[in-house]
C-alpha cells in the first residue's frame, strides 16, 4: 500500500486571505464518489481507489488492485461490526477487506446483477449492494470469508441508488420512488412511496431519519410529514441533493451546489473552504468532525460552526 501525507488546501488559503472558512479541504484525491467515518478514521471511495484519511497523523493510505481491491474505480464503502471494509465497484463487484489484509470478492458468478453497482450498506452480518438492475444482498452468517454464504436478489428492474439502515424500517431510494422493508424482513418491501405521496421526484438518491424521515431527491428534499411528503428546498443553492445525513440532530444535505443545514425551516448553505462544491456524499461519528466527498474537490472537514 502507498501512504501520502495530506496536501491541504485552506492552509494556504486561510493564510493569505485571513478568512475564517467552513470547510477544511483535503485535495489529494480529485474525485470522492462516498465517505465513511470510522474509529477516528475517514474512508474515501474514489475514482482511483479506496483511501483511508487519518486526520491526527495528516496521512492518507491508498488501496487498489494491488492490495487486493476487485478494480480501482470505487462507488461505496461501508464497514461492517467485524471492522471488514466492504467496497462497491462501480462495474466489477464488491471487495470485502478484513483488518488484517484478508480480501474477498463477489462479482455476476455470485448473482450480483447489472452493469453499475451505486452503493453499500450494512445490517449486522447482512450487507447489501444498490445497482442498475435490483438490489443484491449477502448473509455472510458472521463471516465473510467462509463458506457457504446466502445471496438474495430483490426489487428487480430497479436502479437503487441509496440504502439508508433505520431502526425498524430499510429504506431503499431506487429511481422509481422510495421503498422501505422491515428490518427482520429486508426483502419484502412494505412500503412505497412516489411524487403521488408528495415526493418531489421518483429518483431517489438518499434517505436520513432521527425523529423525522426525510429523502432526497434530484428535484429536492422531502421529509414525511402524516402521511405525505412535504418539500423542503428553501434556502438550497441546488435542488439536486447527493445525500442527506444527521450529524448529530442536525440534518445536512450534499447537493450539486454545495452543502448545508437545516435549520429553522429552511437550509444555510456553508461552501466556504470547499475546493468544489460538487458535493456527494457526507458522513461522521457522533463525537467527531462532519466530512463531506466531493467531486474534482477531494473530501473536506467541517470547521465551522
Amino acid at each position: 500500500m502507498k501512504h501520502f501525507l495530506l496536501n491541504i488546501f485552506l492552509l494556504s488559503f486561510t493564510a493569505l486571505s485571513g478568512w475564517a472558512v467552513d470547510w477544511e479541504s483535503h485535495t489529494y484525491s480529485d474525485d470522492v464518489f462516498d465517505v465513511e467515518a470510522v474509529g477516528g478514521a475517514v474512508l474515501c471511495a474514489t475514482g482511483g481507489g479506496l483511501l483511508k484519511l487519518d486526520p491526527a497523523g495528516g496521512v492518507f493510505t491508498k488501496y487498489t488492485n494491488v492490495e487486493g481491491l476487485l478494480e480501482c474505480p470505487c462507488s461505496g464503502v461501508s464497514v461492517d461490526n467485524q471492522g471488514n471494509w466492504w467496497v462497491a465497484h462501480p462495474s466489477k463487484g464488491v471487495t470485502v477487506r478484513s483488518s488484517q489484509g484478508e480480501v474477498r470478492h463477489f462479482t455476476r458468478y455470485e448473482g450480483i446483477p447489472g452493469d453499475t453497482l451505486c452503493c453499500v450498506a450494512v445490517m449486522g452480518d447482512i450487507v447489501m449492494v444498490g445497482t442498475d438492475d435490483g438490489l443484491w444482498s449477502v448473509d455472510t452468517h458472521g463471516d465473510p470469508f467462509s463458506s457457504p454464504l446466502t445471496f438474495s436478489l430483490y426489487l428487480e428492474n430497479r436502479m437503487v441508488r441509496s440504502i439508508f439502515v433505520g431502526d425498524s424500517v430499510i429504506w431503499y431510494g431506487t429511481d422509481a420512488g422510495l421503498y422501505g422493508s422491515y428490518r427482520s424482513a429486508h426483502a419484502d418491501t412494505v412500503y412505497h412511496y412516489t411524487t403521488a405521496d408528495g415526493l418531489p421526484a421518483n429518483s431517489v438518491s438518499s434517505v436520513a431519519e432521527h425523529g423525522e424521515l426525510w429523502a432526497g431527491t434530484a428535484t429536492g428534499p422531502a421529509v414525511y410529514s402524516d402521511t405525505v411528503w412535504v418539500e423542503k428546498s428553501g434556502g438550497l443553492s441546488s435542488e439536486e441533493v447527493r445525500d442527506l445525513f444527521f450529524h448529530g440532530d442536525t440534518l445536512w444535505a450534499a447537493t450539486a451546489d454545495g452543502a448545508g443545514f437545516f435549520s429553522d425551516s429552511v437550509w444555510a448553505m456553508r461552501n466556504s473552504g470547499l475546493y468544489s462544491t460538487n458535493v456527494t456524499s457526507l458522513t461522521g461519528e457522533s463525537s467527531s468532525p462532519l466530512w463531506c466527498g466531493t467531486i474534482q474537490g477531494g473530501a473536506a472537514r467541517y470547521t465551522g460552526s
